[in-house]
């Protein structure tokens, strides 16, 4: 089976492991746009070669023209001296072979003066390709077309082929009247790759398939801790009692839910919390919006949310955290089969009941900000029967979370963290909100001390910022532009 479009760094790992592997791939390069050959690095020459063929190449010449019976698209031949000198030349031409080989045939001939290399395209035309240092020349007549290292030209009834330096040619062509007995007698040896191939496809198709269907972020979070959240103490807490406990200490909890709803305005920090839950109880993180498992192609949205289950069990213990999860929970309506949501929510209700029967260590952590849209068996016990509040920061918490994101930065002596923090929860700013004036103030320092015109100028020195020292009146400037935006998006500025 020939596969084509895989990655390019497997393609790659790929052919140098079967290359490697031969005595202790991939066809020629036949275009991956069209299905011929690139000819490069030869020139045409009026170079009169008018040796008769040599009795020395004939036994070649019929091991090659069995070969070539035989061979598929899939398939390439190598020929030279030993099979150590055209594996290395392989490997140097390697990148010219972007497409899987599942054989590889060696032809060993004494006589060569180098190594070259056989592939068939996709209607059946033959290609030459020289792996050698040494040129090699196709002869037409009394023109020749010369054959730099790597370059490749078709294989004519008509053409003969000759090495640099010798007067000697030798023609390739197929023979239709060979057997498997004369292929079995020429003792060519066959290098067979399939099985192995067939493996490593397997792996990449299935890895390409549920990363299609899911769109999860498959690594590790980033190492965030609840010390990097501030202002949340008491949803911390219950973090801790609901989630992080039950999985360090399993054999002290006799009922649990396996779902936690996170609920809270947006911008409060429910990711950050569940990816430092995962980080704090050092467990498998699987993060996603609900909406990335959806699909408009009817039935695939439930097979998505088992593969991602079937995910997790396979990485116990793990913690899912879903983003937006009203946009795929919402309540069903009265006839189960009447909407396509509603398939999604019975398959949802199913994966936890399953979870939750087979004692499995998994939690499911889901966020949103509109938890009446939920449907009422989502909520109930044993499935997301535990909801914790993540609220706006009150005036300790937005110090804190003030703190958290200007620890490394300068500060001007006379700014008071205690007095701004008063402000942001006078306008009710969220965690997101804070960090983004945090930056903001960054972004009208730059603008005062000229940072951006040096950037623009490259005179830009990273001296420069190190030296910046942020003010009062960057702060408010950047608390200015956050009341703005709140104006325009609740309609009090048009």
């Amino acid at each position: 089976m020939k596969i084509k479009s895989l990655s390019a760094v497997s393609l790659h790992t790929a052919h140098i492991n079967k290359i490697n592997s031969l005595g202790s791939s991939n066809p020629l390069y036949l275009g991956a746009k069209s299905d011929l050959l690139v000819d490069k690095n030869y020139n045409c020459s009026l170079i009169n070669f008018r040796g008769a063929l040599d009795n020395r190449y004939s036994s070649f010449e019929n091991k090659v023209s069995t070969a070539l019976n035989f061979m598929k698209d899939d398939d390439v031949l190598l020929a030279g001296k030993d099979i150590e000198g055209a594996r290395k030349d392989f490997l140097e031409n390697l990148e010219t072979y972007p497409e899987i080989v599942s054989r590889i045939f060696f032809v060993e001939d004494e006589n060569l003066d180098g190594n070259i290399a056989i592939a068939r395209n996709h209607f059946g035309d033959f290609y030459m390709q020289n792996l050698s240092d040494a040129p090699i020349y196709r002869l037409e007549g009394e023109k020749s077309l010369r054959m730099n290292k790597s370059a490749s030209l078709k294989i004519t009834p008509e053409s003969a082929f000759v090495f640099d330096g010798r007067k000697t040619s030798f023609r390739v062509a197929k023979n239709q009247n060979t057997s498997i007995g004369d292929l079995i007698k020429s003792k060519i040896q066959i290098h067979d790759f399939s099985r192995s191939e067939q493996e490593a496809v397997y792996k990449i198709n299935r890895s390409n398939l549920e990363k299609m269907g899911t769109k999860s972020i498959r690594k590790q979070s980033e190492k965030i801790k609840f010390s990097d959240i501030g202002g949340l103490d008491k949803t911390i807490k219950e973090i801790k009692e609901s989630v992080i406990f039950p999985i360090k200490y399993p054999e002290a909890f006799e009922i649990v839910n396996h779902g936690v709803i996170l609920e809270g305005e947006p911008g409060t920090g429910k990711s950050m919390i569940a990816q430092a839950a995962a980080n704090e109880s050092g467990v498998h993180f699987i993060k996603l919006n609900g909406l990335e498992l959806e699909s408009k192609w009817i039935g695939e949205s439930a097979a998505n949310w088992r593969k991602l289950f079937e995910e997790a069990r396979e990485n116990q213990p793990c913690v899912i955290f879903i983003d937006e999860f009203d946009a795929v929970a919402r309540k069903r309506e009265g006839d189960n089969s009447t909407r396509h949501d509603d398939k999604v929510v019975n398959q949802i209700l199913t994966l936890m009941s399953d979870i939750e029967k087979d004692g499995c260590r998994i939690f499911v952590m889901a966020a949103t900000n509109k938890k009446e849209l939920l449907d009422e068996a989502i909520v109930r016990s044993g499935r997301f029967g535990k909801t914790i509040n993540v609220p706006l920061p009150d005036e300790k918490g937005c110090l804190e979370i003030f703190n958290i994101y200007t620890k490394n930065k300068k500060i001007d002596e006379k700014f008071s963290p205690q007095e701004f923090a008063k402000k942001l929860s006078k306008v009710n700013a969220s965690g997101a909100d804070i960090a983004a004036i945090v930056e903001e103030a960054r972004k009208f320092a730059y603008k005062r001390e000229d940072i951006f015109a040096k950037m623009e100028q490259g005179t830009f020195d990273i001296k420069d910022v190190e030296k910046i020292v942020l003010t009062q009146e960057d702060f408010d400037s950047a608390l200015d532009c956050l009341k703005k935006k709140d104006e325009v998006r609740m309609g009090f500025v048009s």
